[in-house]
């Protein structure tokens, strides 16, 4: 059986990606070299990521933290995804968090 590519988009298609869902691969329109989905989606800047270091690294009430200087990361779900928020500073967001 052949592989199914979604198109990214339901415009014209001249240029854009297709998607392999079941193999969770995209190819760039015009070249048939798959590359994974998680490389290039889904990933956020953060220090951690960019730097690939962290400064400390600690759970508490089943949330983990990763922190890198003055930014850090929460897990509140696992640690296969940080949370929605994004990156977050010590400052006022690290007094919600009990972060300083």
């Amino acid at each position: 059986m052949g592989t199914t590519w979604t198109p990214a988009s339901t415009a014209p298609m001249e240029t854009g990606n297709l998607f392999n869902n079941q193999n969770l691969v995209y190819s760039v329109l015009g070249d048939p070299t798959a590359h994974r989905i998680d490389a290039r989606w889904g990933l956020r800047y953060t220090k951690v990521h960019a730097d690939g270091q962290v400064d400390a690294a600690w759970q508490r009430d089943g949330v983990f933290f990763l922190s890198r200087g003055d930014r850090y990361l929460k897990y509140s779900h696992g640690l296969e995804w940080a949370d929605n928020e994004n990156e977050r500073s010590t400052g006022n967001q690290g007094k919600e968090d009990g972060v300083a």
